[in-house]
């Protein structure tokens, strides 16, 4: 009679230091660290090691598992005759889970797990080489005026230096306007949404303690020029200081505006005596005008079938081997976004 899994009981060692004459398979909650990590024995290495709780690469595998069902379902609705079979990809990152992406020539944005036509650009820092040697404990809003010397630049959240005591920060205009505003957690105040600024224009990003006295720090200005935005000139109460306050750096994104877009791939050798093909989108996503098409070459690029739907059979006109692909992200203006996390193209 086959034992039950009740039969064998697996329980967890729950402790802070390594159990000793465990058997093989034991299972610890290393409580020594926060959270615990887990970890398994094995008795042949006589070692502990932790079990991982990354679900990426699970993830890619059932992403691409699902395509290759997808695959085997066209295959499946074909005459008895014919054959098929599926290029594909998932965009795990920014060149493919199966490396088929050409970077090259591919602009569209890449995300996490998605390429877009409409994703803000990658956080950058943008800092200054301010020490702030000297405390000046006051209740007034203190920092810098900055100008800005990139378009569509937007203002993720604003760093102090960590001996300086401020719990809110301020973004306001060069008439003193204020703009938003951002709690302090730890040395960060990050702003609930991205605020854009404008190119040319000055702008103030203070520091205070909401009317209380707190620990400014400061040194006597001076100005740097930087990537995105120069740092001008120290800051008082929305006006310029002989003295700069707090913060060392300020950290942006620029903003991109919906626009056409594409994914290319790079040549991938299919056999020969294909009549027709199909374009799928895992897990597409449109918005507005927003749209997905296809661009096909089978011959290397020499000629293309163009704005081809997704989910479209259609006939191969210039047939070859050498199969490119352009994944079309469509989309011009505010709203009209186009996204998607893989693509397979069937042929038979």
């Amino acid at each position: 009679m086959g034992l039950s899994v009740l039969s064998y009981p697996r329980y967890v060692i729950i402790q802070s230091t390594q159990p000793t004459n465990a058997p093989d398979g034991s299972l610890w909650a290393d409580t020594s660290t926060s959270p615990a990590k887990i970890k398994v024995y094995s008795s042949s290495s006589g070692l502990w090691s932790e079990i991982s709780n990354d679900m990426t690469y699970l993830r890619q595998l059932i992403n691409e598992n699902s395509l290759e069902i997808l695959e085997n379902d066209a295959s499946n609705s074909l005459a008895g005759d014919q054959s098929a079979y599926m290029i594909r990809d998932i965009y795990s990152d920014a060149t493919g889970f199966l490396n088929t992406v050409d970077t090259a020539t591919t602009t569209g944005i890449f995300t996490t797990d998605n390429y877009n036509n409409n994703a803000n650009g990658p956080p950058t820092d943008e800092t200054n080489a301010g020490t702030y040697p000297t405390i000046n404990s006051t209740s007034t809003k203190n920092g810098w005026h900055i100008i800005v010397n990139a378009d569509d630049l937007l203002l993720n959240s604003i760093t102090k230096i960590s001996t300086a005591t401020p719990t809110t920060a301020y973004l306001f205009s060069d008439t003193a306007v204020l703009i938003a505003s951002a709690t302090f957690i730890g040395d960060t105040a990050t702003f609930s949404t991205p605020q854009l600024l404008s190119a040319t224009l000055g702008y103030f990003i203070e520091t205070d303690g909401d009317g209380a006295i707190i620990d400014h720090y400061y040194q006597a200005t001076f100005s740097e020029t930087g990537t995105y935005f120069n740092w001008d000139y120290g800051s008082n109460t929305e006006s310029l200081a002989l003295n700069s306050f707090d913060i060392i750096s300020a950290n942006i994104s620029l903003s991109v505006n919906p626009s056409n877009l594409l994914v290319q791939t790079l040549p991938q050798t299919i056999d020969s005596g294909m009549a027709n093909f199909q374009p799928y989108t895992y897990n597409g996503a449109t918005a507005g005008t927003g749209a997905i098409t296809y661009d096909v070459s089978f011959d290397g690029g020499t000629n293309w079938q163009t704005g081809i739907a997704e989910d479209t059979a259609t006939a191969i006109t210039n047939t070859g081997t050498s199969l490119i692909l352009k994944q079309n992200l469509s989309g011009v203006g505010a709203g009209n976004t186009a996204q998607a996390e893989g693509f397979g193209v069937m042929f038979w």
